[in-house]
């Protein structure tokens, strides 16, 4: 069976990245891209499509040390996403712990925005769950 070949304007790199109709996005390896603007698939990945009638899903990755409470940092976060007049309300958002590491655990946000002005609502959500989490004691690394 042949690879298929799959554009993609998202760089490899960043997980975070969400892209629209009618891209996917695979969580294979960067090892097998061939570079940022297209890359090949095998024939076993899993290709998710992050995108359905005109809704875009915005995931964000954070990582938190273990000293900070799950549970504090999901009521931010989830008070966050309720505060913010540019994203869904359905399907539901979701905060889970996404894997767990020797020097802290990774979450992921699952939300879902409007197509049209997606980035301006990615962006605002980024900047208010930093100023939430500066309000709430919360640090993500690097945050002084």
């Amino acid at each position: 069976m042949a690879s298929a070949y799959v554009a993609c304007t998202a760089h490899p790199c960043f997980p975070a990245t969400i892209l629209s109709e009618p891209h996917v996005r695979s969580f294979a390896s960067t090892a097998d891209y061939r570079s940022h603007a297209n890359y090949r698939y095998r024939d076993d990945e899993v290709i998710v499509n992050l995108s359905r009638k005109g809704e875009r899903r915005l995931d964000i990755e954070l990582k938190f040390s273990y000293a900070f409470s799950f549970d504090e940092i999901q009521r931010v976060i989830l008070t966050t996403i309720k505060n913010s007049y540019n994203l869904l309300t359905e399907p539901a958002a979701r905060v889970g712990i996404h894997n767990m590491e020797s020097d802290g655990y990774v979450l992921m946000v699952n939300v879902w925005a409007p197509a049209h002005g997606f980035e301006d609502a990615r962006q605002a959500l980024h900047q208010k769950i930093i100023d939430d989490f500066k309000n709430a004691g919360i640090k993500l690394p690097g945050m002084t």
